[in-house]
């Protein structure tokens, strides 16, 4: 019996060791949709002269979206698929192709499993999508396109059909939890969570008053930094008070100058926004 065991070990070891190319090369992509990183892994087969749709892949069936194991996709946080709510999480992708009729997407929650072991139960969504000719693609591949801080399309393309689907994520909702949670656990001397704070409510135009706050704050911890000079310098000219804009955008380029940081990038923007500014106190 222990002479049957260690031939058995020894064959597990060897077959472990036993590292060879692929017909179907692996390949992981990562993306960063605001805040929500999203990573697929597929394996890339090629065409090598072969008819590809309705042929090596046939219509009408389920097709792992890839080569040999299944294709996956990981979220860092919930966002929505095709329109569909889905938590954050690793899921495998098929795809129903169709000859004439909307191909079909399909998540399930079994992402580790051979390619051709679908099974209905483990689906969580599924959606249908528009194939649309593109150039031609030896190898499969996936790619993010249309990308923004707030959402992304993952685009499948493959000899020369191509099929797309939105990710959207809410990255406005959770900037504002990581800004309520830094405020409230900044350390004494941290500036740059309230000048960075102040400048993401400016940006996406939250509220004036408390990125104001945030912005004098950060110039009460660090008086001779420019950036929060800056950043209420910004938010005086929303709110049309040029005259003091230009006061205090000329003490960030005074403090921009001292420093110690190597160039002032900033000063350039300063000025001409300066200019704009003294123009309409004129």
């Amino acid at each position: 019996m222990l002479f049957i065991w260690l031939c058995f070990a020894l064959s597990v070891s060897l077959a472990q060791a036993q590292e060879l190319p692929r017909s179907s090369q692996i390949c992981e992509i990562t993306q960063n949709i605001g805040l929500t990183k999203v990573k697929i892994k597929y394996n890339r087969p090629n065409i090598r002269g072969r008819e590809v749709w309705g042929k090596l892949v046939p219509y009408e069936e389920v097709w792992r979206a890839g080569a040999n194991e299944a294709t996956s996709i990981e979220f860092e946080h919930d966002v929505q698929v095709g329109g569909q709510a889905l938590k954050a999480g690793r899921y495998a992708i098929f795809v129903i192709p169709r000859k004439k009729t909307p191909w079909t997407v399909i998540f399930t929650d079994k992402p580790d499993v051979w390619g051709t072991d679908y099974d209905p139960k483990d689906k969580v969504l599924s959606f249908n999508v528009l194939p649309e000719k593109c150039y031609f693609c030896e190898s499969l591949t996936y790619q993010f396109a249309h990308i923004t801080e707030n959402s992304a399309n993952l685009v499948l393309a493959w000899e020369k059909l191509t099929i797309s689907f939105s990710i959207v994520t809410d990255t406005k909702e959770r900037a504002l939890n990581n800004i309520e949670t830094a405020i409230a656990n900044a350390a004494e001397d941290e500036w740059q969570v309230y000048v960075r704070s102040a400048r993401y409510y400016k940006d996406k135009q939250i509220d004036s008053e408390k990125a104001m706050q945030w912005a004098e704050k950060a110039i009460e911890i660090n008086p001779e930094h420019f950036l929060a000079y800056w950043v209420k310098a910004e938010l005086l000219a929303e709110k049309e008070d040029f005259h003091k804009a230009v006061e205090i955008a000329k003490t960030a380029i005074s403090y921009g100058k001292q420093s110690k940081e190597g160039d002032f990038s900033y000063e350039v923007q300063i000025l001409q926004q300066i200019a704009n500014w003294e123009r309409k106190v004129k």
